[in-house]
Protein backbone atom coordinates (compact mmCIF):
# COMPACT_ATOMS: atom_id res chain seq x y z
CA UNK A 1 0.00 0.00 0.00
CA UNK A 2 1.46 3.62 -1.43
CA UNK A 3 2.33 5.30 2.24
CA UNK A 4 0.59 8.85 1.90
CA UNK A 5 1.74 11.81 4.26
CA UNK A 6 0.81 15.43 4.57
CA UNK A 7 3.12 18.20 4.31
CA UNK A 8 2.53 22.06 4.15
CA UNK A 9 5.50 24.42 2.96
CA UNK A 10 5.55 28.07 2.13
CA UNK A 11 1.59 28.43 2.59
CA UNK A 12 0.91 25.46 0.34
CA UNK A 13 -0.58 21.78 1.21
CA UNK A 14 0.67 18.56 -0.31
CA UNK A 15 0.55 14.95 -0.60
CA UNK A 16 3.52 13.25 -0.40
CA UNK A 17 3.71 9.41 -1.16
CA UNK A 18 6.95 7.84 0.06
CA UNK A 19 9.72 6.04 -2.54
CA UNK A 20 12.85 4.85 -2.43
CA UNK A 21 14.60 5.92 -5.77
CA UNK A 22 16.70 8.74 -5.99
CA UNK A 23 14.69 10.62 -8.93
CA UNK A 24 11.70 12.42 -7.44
CA UNK A 25 8.32 13.73 -9.03
CA UNK A 26 6.36 16.81 -8.96
CA UNK A 27 2.94 16.45 -10.03
CA UNK A 28 1.52 20.19 -10.98
CA UNK A 29 -1.95 20.61 -11.21
CA UNK A 30 -4.24 22.44 -12.95
CA UNK A 31 -6.51 25.14 -12.40
CA UNK A 32 -10.16 25.99 -11.50
CA UNK A 33 -12.50 23.32 -13.44
CA UNK A 34 -10.48 21.69 -14.96
CA UNK A 35 -8.25 21.04 -12.09
CA UNK A 36 -11.23 19.88 -10.18
CA UNK A 37 -12.09 17.19 -12.76
CA UNK A 38 -8.55 15.95 -13.29
CA UNK A 39 -8.03 15.86 -9.35
CA UNK A 40 -8.45 12.12 -8.80
CA UNK A 41 -6.69 11.10 -12.01
CA UNK A 42 -3.77 12.77 -10.59
CA UNK A 43 -4.18 10.93 -7.22
CA UNK A 44 -4.17 7.49 -9.17
CA UNK A 45 -1.40 9.29 -11.06
CA UNK A 46 0.50 9.87 -8.06
CA UNK A 47 -0.03 6.16 -6.57
CA UNK A 48 1.33 4.56 -9.58
CA UNK A 49 4.66 6.34 -9.79
CA UNK A 50 4.62 6.12 -6.26
CA UNK A 51 4.28 2.00 -6.98
CA UNK A 52 7.45 2.59 -9.39
CA UNK A 53 9.41 3.61 -6.27
CA UNK A 54 9.39 7.73 -7.30
CA UNK A 55 8.82 9.61 -4.15
CA UNK A 56 6.25 12.02 -5.34
CA UNK A 57 4.59 15.47 -4.10
CA UNK A 58 1.12 16.44 -5.30
CA UNK A 59 -0.06 19.76 -3.91
CA UNK A 60 -2.26 22.80 -4.42
CA UNK A 61 -1.13 26.19 -5.96
CA UNK A 62 -1.32 29.06 -3.14
CA UNK A 63 -4.73 30.45 -2.57
CA UNK A 64 -6.23 27.08 -4.17
CA UNK A 65 -7.57 24.18 -2.69
CA UNK A 66 -5.98 23.73 1.11
CA UNK A 67 -2.92 25.71 0.67
CA UNK A 68 -3.23 29.21 2.38
CA UNK A 69 -4.50 32.41 0.48
CA UNK A 70 -6.84 33.52 -2.12
CA UNK A 71 -7.70 33.77 -5.81
CA UNK A 72 -7.80 37.42 -5.13
CA UNK A 73 -4.35 38.18 -3.88
CA UNK A 74 -2.05 39.92 -6.22
CA UNK A 75 0.97 38.79 -7.86
CA UNK A 76 -1.19 35.14 -8.45
CA UNK A 77 1.57 34.28 -11.33
CA UNK A 78 4.28 35.08 -9.25
CA UNK A 79 3.09 33.07 -5.81
CA UNK A 80 2.47 30.29 -7.83
CA UNK A 81 6.02 29.98 -9.62
CA UNK A 82 7.19 30.08 -6.15
CA UNK A 83 4.74 27.70 -4.65
CA UNK A 84 6.21 25.07 -7.22
CA UNK A 85 9.69 26.07 -6.22
CA UNK A 86 9.06 25.31 -2.76
CA UNK A 87 7.11 22.22 -3.37
CA UNK A 88 11.00 21.15 -5.59
CA UNK A 89 12.76 22.33 -2.12
CA UNK A 90 10.25 20.32 0.07
CA UNK A 91 10.71 16.78 -2.16
CA UNK A 92 14.57 17.02 -1.64
CA UNK A 93 13.91 18.22 2.27
CA UNK A 94 11.59 15.03 2.98
CA UNK A 95 13.15 12.53 0.43
CA UNK A 96 16.55 13.02 -0.02
CA UNK A 97 15.97 12.82 -3.63
CA UNK A 98 18.80 14.05 -6.41
CA UNK A 99 16.94 14.09 -9.51
CA UNK A 100 13.61 16.18 -10.04
CA UNK A 101 10.72 15.46 -12.77
CA UNK A 102 7.99 18.11 -13.11
CA UNK A 103 4.63 16.48 -14.53
CA UNK A 104 2.20 19.61 -14.92
CA UNK A 105 -1.48 19.81 -16.37
CA UNK A 106 -3.04 22.37 -18.52
CA UNK A 107 -1.79 25.56 -16.41
CA UNK A 108 0.63 23.61 -14.02
CA UNK A 109 2.24 22.70 -17.28
CA UNK A 110 2.71 26.50 -18.23
CA UNK A 111 3.85 26.85 -15.06
CA UNK A 112 6.09 23.60 -14.81
CA UNK A 113 7.97 24.99 -17.44
CA UNK A 114 8.38 28.51 -16.52
CA UNK A 115 10.15 27.81 -13.46
CA UNK A 116 11.96 25.09 -14.85
CA UNK A 117 13.23 26.81 -17.52
CA UNK A 118 15.22 28.86 -14.44
CA UNK A 119 16.54 26.23 -13.07
CA UNK A 120 19.27 23.69 -13.59
CA UNK A 121 17.96 20.58 -11.06
CA UNK A 122 15.09 19.61 -13.50
CA UNK A 123 15.61 16.40 -15.07
CA UNK A 124 12.92 15.88 -17.46
CA UNK A 125 9.28 17.60 -17.81
CA UNK A 126 6.44 15.99 -18.53
CA UNK A 127 3.79 18.58 -20.19
CA UNK A 128 0.34 17.23 -20.22
CA UNK A 129 -1.76 19.47 -22.68
CA UNK A 130 0.37 22.33 -21.76
CA UNK A 131 -1.50 25.87 -22.61
CA UNK A 132 1.34 26.98 -24.82
CA UNK A 133 -0.09 30.96 -24.81
CA UNK A 134 -1.48 32.23 -21.78
CA UNK A 135 -4.37 34.98 -24.23
CA UNK A 136 -5.92 31.73 -25.78
CA UNK A 137 -6.34 30.08 -22.05
CA UNK A 138 -7.86 33.39 -20.51
CA UNK A 139 -10.28 33.98 -23.59
CA UNK A 140 -11.33 29.85 -23.46
CA UNK A 141 -12.37 30.33 -19.67
CA UNK A 142 -14.27 33.66 -20.34
CA UNK A 143 -16.21 32.38 -22.59
CA UNK A 144 -16.67 29.09 -20.19
CA UNK A 145 -17.64 31.76 -17.68
CA UNK A 146 -19.99 33.23 -20.04
CA UNK A 147 -21.57 30.32 -20.77
CA UNK A 148 -21.88 28.45 -17.34
CA UNK A 149 -23.52 31.72 -15.75
CA UNK A 150 -26.91 32.14 -14.26
CA UNK A 151 -27.75 35.37 -14.76
CA UNK A 152 -29.42 37.05 -17.62
CA UNK A 153 -27.53 39.16 -19.14
CA UNK A 154 -29.81 42.52 -18.60
CA UNK A 155 -29.45 41.41 -14.75
CA UNK A 156 -26.97 42.96 -12.48
CA UNK A 157 -23.07 41.42 -12.38
CA UNK A 158 -22.57 38.93 -9.57
CA UNK A 159 -20.38 39.63 -7.00
CA UNK A 160 -17.68 37.46 -8.01
CA UNK A 161 -17.88 38.84 -11.73
CA UNK A 162 -16.35 42.34 -9.88
CA UNK A 163 -12.81 42.66 -10.66
CA UNK A 164 -12.61 39.62 -12.71
CA UNK A 165 -14.34 37.02 -13.78
CA UNK A 166 -15.51 33.11 -12.64
CA UNK A 167 -15.83 29.95 -13.62
CA UNK A 168 -17.93 27.62 -11.81
CA UNK A 169 -17.14 29.57 -8.85
CA UNK A 170 -13.61 29.52 -9.40
CA UNK A 171 -12.15 33.48 -9.63
CA UNK A 172 -9.17 34.90 -11.88
CA UNK A 173 -8.77 38.53 -11.22
CA UNK A 174 -8.48 40.82 -14.16
CA UNK A 175 -4.73 41.53 -13.15
CA UNK A 176 -4.02 37.76 -12.89
CA UNK A 177 -5.88 37.50 -16.45
CA UNK A 178 -3.56 40.15 -17.55
CA UNK A 179 -0.34 38.36 -16.28
CA UNK A 180 -1.64 35.39 -17.93
CA UNK A 181 -2.18 36.46 -20.93
CA UNK A 182 1.27 37.65 -21.22
CA UNK A 183 2.45 34.03 -21.26
CA UNK A 184 4.23 32.16 -24.39
CA UNK A 185 6.25 28.96 -23.50
CA UNK A 186 7.57 29.65 -26.81
CA UNK A 187 9.06 33.01 -26.03
CA UNK A 188 11.49 31.49 -23.42
CA UNK A 189 15.03 31.84 -23.37
CA UNK A 190 15.83 28.63 -22.51
CA UNK A 191 14.55 24.72 -22.71
CA UNK A 192 13.13 23.85 -19.51
CA UNK A 193 14.86 20.09 -18.71
CA UNK A 194 17.33 18.38 -21.07
CA UNK A 195 14.10 15.62 -21.72
CA UNK A 196 10.82 16.85 -22.46
CA UNK A 197 7.85 14.95 -23.48
CA UNK A 198 4.79 17.24 -24.37
CA UNK A 199 1.04 15.12 -24.34
CA UNK A 200 -1.38 16.73 -26.23
CA UNK A 201 -4.39 16.31 -28.67
CA UNK A 202 -4.08 15.20 -32.11
CA UNK A 203 -3.13 18.06 -34.42
CA UNK A 204 -2.73 21.00 -31.94
CA UNK A 205 -0.33 23.12 -34.16
CA UNK A 206 0.64 25.33 -30.73
CA UNK A 207 1.95 22.09 -28.93
CA UNK A 208 4.04 21.16 -32.16
CA UNK A 209 5.31 24.76 -32.46
CA UNK A 210 6.30 24.24 -28.74
CA UNK A 211 8.10 21.55 -29.55
CA UNK A 212 9.82 22.58 -32.36
CA UNK A 213 11.37 25.35 -30.34
CA UNK A 214 12.55 24.19 -27.67
CA UNK A 215 14.78 21.29 -29.70
CA UNK A 216 16.03 24.11 -31.03
CA UNK A 217 17.42 24.93 -27.66
CA UNK A 218 19.03 21.92 -27.45
CA UNK A 219 16.06 19.64 -25.29
CA UNK A 220 15.18 16.15 -26.48
CA UNK A 221 11.47 16.53 -27.10
CA UNK A 222 9.29 13.43 -27.42
CA UNK A 223 5.66 14.16 -28.54
CA UNK A 224 2.25 12.19 -27.86
CA UNK A 225 -1.32 12.30 -28.43
CA UNK A 226 -3.33 12.60 -25.00
CA UNK A 227 -6.26 10.46 -26.52
CA UNK A 228 -8.24 10.62 -22.91
CA UNK A 229 -7.86 14.03 -22.84
CA UNK A 230 -11.98 15.15 -23.11
CA UNK A 231 -12.47 12.34 -20.67
CA UNK A 232 -10.22 13.85 -18.36
CA UNK A 233 -11.47 17.19 -18.30
CA UNK A 234 -15.41 16.37 -19.12
CA UNK A 235 -16.89 16.45 -15.56
CA UNK A 236 -15.66 16.62 -12.03
CA UNK A 237 -17.83 13.66 -11.16
CA UNK A 238 -16.96 11.46 -13.74
CA UNK A 239 -12.93 12.68 -13.89
CA UNK A 240 -11.04 9.13 -13.89
CA UNK A 241 -9.43 9.09 -17.09
CA UNK A 242 -5.92 8.16 -16.42
CA UNK A 243 -3.16 10.22 -17.44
Amino acid sequence: MTQRRAIAFDRCFGILRDGTAARGVVLCPAFGLEGLTARRAFADLADRLTARGLPTLVFDWEGTGDSLGSDRDPDRLAAWEASLAAAVAALRRETGVREIVLVGLRLGATLAARVAAGRDDVAALVALAPVVAGRGWVREQKSLARLLRVRKDDEPADSDEQGGFALAGFFTSSDTAAALEGVDLRRLDRAPAPAVTIVARDGDVAAGDLAATWRGLGAVVDEEVFDGLDALLSDPKIGRAHV
